[in-house]
């Protein structure tokens, strides 16, 4: 080839690629003489053949390229679209190192950190960060990272996670040597690495967890990590806070009922808290304290396929323990905490901590309540629940999403019944409490706070089941120290004197008008008696007080409802 005219050996030179030009050149010294000025002449040619040397391992041609002049650190990046090849910034420069850790190139990592290679660039971050989160994957090229002093130059320009990659090196399997080397060059070992792209939002102590290693959980810990973990305000939108140990531990005994259990147990060894709470995010972006057990809940997989169900049947195992290490179902008064304040611009958007029974239900629906793979579970954690307030909570919830014409209308009755009768059999439940905070709770969530809540089939399904088990319409018994007809007699009164539109929005509406209406019917006719005086004063007494000062809308409502509760019609009501 050397003996070709100068015209067609260039025009086949420049359909090569450098490592075929580098091949060529040495094959002969007046090719190399030739090639030579192609291949390393330039800026561009020797940033050419510097791309295609890391990016294919070519170690050769990287001394080659470099002893000519080519930077060992940045190249400039190959001209596209977006790319003016000129003006420095992280579209137009690419790290050395960085083209080697994208396509896997370990040798030619090596080579160029012992010829100088830096990365202390201030304008490619996320190429940094990319390479070293390759480089925590492979401990050996970490440590050449480390001993080549690359994390003080990244550190200089970039933050300590991007520097000291700890987290990713836990999760990759990282030695503890090389994990203790980390926290002690500057990697904090209570570093927050947030998720992307699905991945669960980790620290370094959640990244041992979830690979079930003690010797780095233990090294964690003596190197200052904080068992108790980090939260994150405001939290990422429906993920739970597995930067926090011990919902890390929750989330794997979903999946590894043993592991879990075992770094479950570490954790509270170390003197974490079974019911620590964290703030959480559901889809809706609704917030709300989470604990550990509502995660381990959330994260089981219940499907129907065969490694699905397996879990499923160990759930009951690892709900036992969760409740032999003291696990209450919700968040308990005296450790419920403020709402953080970078979030009290939210209030409203703050609900109630749910009742695992509570979730899983909204997850499985009613219906499958009568398979016993699913109501073996509800069984298990009604014993340990505020049945009264979870009942009123499910009511709520439940009652009016319930529609007769469904399909499967005789499963969800079949499941409300059966639910029923598991929460009702437990021996601490008051029936008399909960059946008057039911009536209560019901009357006066009918237009206020939902206003599609009225008297559905299962709303009457319980209070016929709390009649039946010998619950007294007319207690006493309550906070309030009057029957359930009275306290909604005062309500009604009270609510009759204000004019805001809330009030006035249900008595326009004739559906909600009824359904008040229906509730003393139904009162009435299971029993309840409206000539019980409290405090000298009868239900239709309290009721009638304010009817001067009412509104003119709310004057026949009130006198319906005394009708209904005298037994008469509104005419004659009016007249008394």
């Amino acid at each position: 080839m050397d003996q070709l005219a100068p015209e067609l050996l260039g025009a086949i030179v420049d359909l090569l690629e450098p490592r075929e030009l580098a091949c060529l050149s040495a094959c002969s010294k007046a090719l190399q003489k030739f090639i030579d000025p192609v291949l390393y002449g330039t800026e561009s040619s020797r940033a050419r053949a510097m791309r295609w040397a890391c990016a294919h391992g070519n170690l050769g041609l990287i001394r080659k390229a470099i002893a000519h002049g080519a930077p060992p650190s940045a190249i400039e990046a190959r001209p596209g679209p977006g790319r003016s090849g000129t003006a420095p910034g992280a579209s137009s420069v690419l790290l050395t190192v960085y083209l080697a850790a994208k396509h896997q190139q370990a040798g030619a990592f090596l080579l160029l950190l012992s010829l100088g290679a830096r990365m202390d660039l201030p304008w490619v971050r996320n190429q940094v960060k990319k390479t070293t989160k390759w480089l925590a994957r492979h401990p050996e090229l970490l440590q050449a990272y480390l001993a080549a002093g690359c994390d003080a130059q990244v550190r200089a320009v970039h933050c300590p996670e991007v520097a000291w990659p700890l987290v990713p090196a836990v999760r990759a399997g990282a030695p503890p040597a090389l994990v203790r080397l980390l926290v002690e060059r500057g990697a904090s070992p209570n570093q927050v690495v947030g998720g992307g792209r699905g991945r669960a939002i980790e620290s370094p102590l959640s990244a041992a967890i979830s690979r079930c290693s003690r010797e780095l959980v233990d090294v964690l810990v003596e190197m200052g990590a904080d068992i108790h973990g980090r939260e994150i305000l405001p939290p990422s939108r429906a993920r739970a806070p597995t930067q926090i140990p011990l919902f890390a531990a929750a989330k794997l005994m979903a999946t590894s009922p043993e592991e879990g259990r075992l770094m479950m147990s570490v954790c509270l060894q170390y003197g974490a808290d079974i019911n620590q709470h964290a703030c959480f995010s559901n889809s809706n972006e609704l917030f709300y304290w989470i604990t550990p057990l509502l995660v381990y809940l959330d994260s089981v997989p219940w499907g129907d396929a065969a490694a699905d169900r397996q879990l499923q049947k160990e759930a009951l195992g690892v709900i036992s323990y969760f409740f032999d290490q003291g696990a209450t179902d919700s968040v308990p008064e005296d450790k419920r905490p403020r709402r953080p304040r970078r979030l009290s611009t939210c209030d409203h958007l703050w609900i109630e901590t749910p009742y695992p029974i509570e979730m899983l239900l909204d997850r499985w629906k009613l219906y499958s309540l009568t398979q016993d793979r699913y109501f073996s579970i509800i069984e298990l954690l009604a014993q340990r629940t505020n049945l009264v307030d979870l009942t009123i909570r499910l009511v709520r919830k439940h009652s009016y999403r319930f529609k007769p014409t469904e399909p499967w209308s005789a499963d969800v009755r079949a499941g409300w019944r059966r639910l029923l009768d598991v929460l009702l059999a437990q021996q601490d439940v008051n029936i008399n409490l909960l059946l008057f905070n039911l009536i209560v709770d019901k009357g006066e969530s009918i237009g206020y706070n939902n206003p599609s809540v009225g008297l559905g089939v299962l709303y009457h399904m319980v209070i016929e089941s709390l009649l039946d088990r010998g619950a007294d319409i007319n207690t006493l018994d309550n906070p309030k120290g009057t029957t359930a007809m009275h306290e909604l007699c005062r309500f009604y009164s009270m609510k009759a004197t204000d004019p805001a539109p809330i009030f006035d929005c249900g008595l326009n509406d004739p559906y909600l008008m009824n359904q008040r209406y229906l509730l003393f019917d139904l009162l009435m006719e299971r029993g309840a008696n409206p000539t019980i005086a409290t405090g000298g004063k009868t239900a239709v007494d309290v009721l009638l007080s304010t009817l001067d000062k009412a509104t003119e809308r709310a004057k026949p409502f009130l006198l319906e409802l005394a009708a209904i509760m005298r037994g008469e019609d509104e005419s004659e009501s009016a007249a008394a």
